[in-house]
């Protein structure tokens, strides 16, 4: 065992059951005042200053070596909005993306716009010889995200999607784990939901467009007021909770298991929230994933060893089978509007133990069956095998028939991440890709393939039927 992984390991068990946030994506600058530097200076364009692109920029003013010099927004309330967020006095500001790629000097640009703005924001920034950073999901049409990709290629600007989940020390360190250390065995079902007892609505009903000229832009896209301030709630616009939520936790799941869904399955509808919006409410999604046996997923998936009983019952056939042949893991996807008990989380359970993941902390509990971890039991300080102790009590186990959700597991400690937040780390590495010309994590093809599985979840829904997602379907 490497000095390194008996430290992975020492640390895991400190925390009681949280998995350790010490995993580095680079040297990532504090977040402290804007300190400028006008050698090494990033200029930014922004495009969408309303709720989603405000909470962001908030977070890029404190970067070092990175300015917002350009705005814009069709909406005029927006524009003005984001000129109190920006940071810089002098911002120009524009209603039309076109003018400001023209005629702002900038050096990159940031999309926060509605999803059905998200393609044609980023591909006109990319023509124009921009590096573009864009909110997830990045197109409202896989046709769309195709062309995204092409003018990527074409252009040689890079595109980089906001799936932070990726830059989360928490998720990261966890994938490590997962693959570097066996530490749930073969990955059989992954639980995603988030919940939310949340009307999803701005409440404009019967409100109009204000009067003036500088609104005829917005009148032009939107037929009222309502699909302006609500875009959310149609489908031209919008792509409900598949894309505004589960494209986040789809792709975590596509990440842990290291491959895309073969096919999918799913229920929608608008059972609570009885309005006019024309979204589901609450999605339900099965996803197949075919775990195919390679370098990578080898030691991860199969190598496991079941308990005696098991290998006698099943056979020296089955035995080989179980390292040897493909196997389809199953993921399940659930958001509903009007309870939020469970909030937002993904559980991964695998034959030897699962692990809960949140934002802000991540939880490992070790099945009663599966083989005993190697600790490092030598390296450890007394303190530290008081602790292991506690993890094994604190963490418990799935007992056999239990009846009770999370019988005698107890609450294992849990620390908050300290320092920078994931979406912190994501906005950095997009500015300092913008600096080096290397390539973002959450790349294009990423981004492509996330949309990809949410979008075709929708069609499932829609459609009542089963949809087969053959490998040509993705990059």
């Amino acid at each position: 065992m490497t000095q390194k992984m008996q430290s992975d390991r020492r640390d895991f068990m400190k925390t009681s059951g949280l998995l350790a946030t010490a995993i580095s994506l680079g040297a990532a600058p504090s977040i402290t005042a804007n300190a400028q530097d006008s050698g090494n200076l990033v200029k930014v364009g922004w495009i969408g200053t309303g709720g989603r692109g405000n909470h962001l920029m908030r977070k890029v003013v404190k970067l070092p070596n990175v300015k917002v010099t350009a705005l814009c927004d069709l909406w005029p309330p927006n524009l003005e909005a984001g000129k109190g967020y920006c940071a810089n006095p002098d911002v120009q500001t524009f209603q039309r993306h076109e003018e400001m790629l023209e005629k702002a000097d900038i050096d990159c640009v940031v999309v926060t716009s509605p999803l059905h703005w998200h393609g044609r924001h980023s591909m006109a920034a990319m023509k124009a010889g921009k590096n573009v950073f864009c909110e997830k999901t990045m197109a409202l049409t896989v046709e769309e995200a195709n062309e995204m990709v092409k003018v990527s290629r074409e252009t040689g600007k890079f595109l980089q999607v906001g799936l932070q989940r990726r830059y989360s020390p928490i998720y990261r360190k966890a994938v490590h784990m997962i693959y570097n250390e066996g530490l749930l065995g073969r990955i059989t079902l992954i639980r995603c939901q988030w919940n939310r007892n949340y009307i999803w609505r701005r409440p404009h009903i019967g409100m109009d467009f204000p009067p003036g000229k500088e609104y005829d832009l917005v009148r032009q896209y939107y037929p009222d007021f309502e699909h302006w301030a609500n875009w959310r709630m149609y489908w031209e616009y919008s792509g409900g909770l598949m894309t505004e939520l589960g494209s986040h936790q789809l792709d975590v799941a596509s990440w842990v298991l290291g491959c895309h869904p073969s096919a999918v399955v799913g229920v929608g509808g608008k059972d609570y929230w009885l309005d006019d919006r024309e979204v589901f409410d609450n999605v339900n999604v099965i996803y197949e994933f075919k775990i195919e046996p390679n370098e990578q997923n080898r030691m991860a998936f199969f190598s496991s060893e079941p308990p005696d009983l098991v290998a006698r019952y099943q056979g020296e056939e089955a035995l080989r089978k179980l390292k040897t042949d493909p196997y389809v893991a199953k993921v399940v996807y659930t958001s509903i509007g009007a309870n939020a008990h469970d909030g937002a989380s993904e559980q991964i359970m695998g034959d030897r133990g699962t692990i809960l993941l949140t934002t802000t902390k991540g939880l490992f509990f070790e099945e009663a069956a599966a083989p005993k971890l190697a600790w490092g039991d030598k390296a450890m300080s007394k303190a530290e095998l008081a602790a292991r102790a506690a993890a094994v009590i604190t963490s418990g186990a799935t007992h056999d028939l239990s009846m009770e959700p999370q019988e005698d597991q107890g609450q294992p400690f849990a620390r908050p991440m300290v320092g920078m937040d994931f979406e912190d780390i994501e906005l950095s590495d997009f500015f300092d890709c913008v600096r080096s010309g290397r390539q973002p994590y959450s790349d294009v093809i990423k981004g492509r393939n996330d949309a990809v599985m949410v979008l075709s979840a929708n069609t499932a829904m829609m459609q009542n039927r089963r949809i087969e997602l053959g490998p040509e379907l993705y990059i």
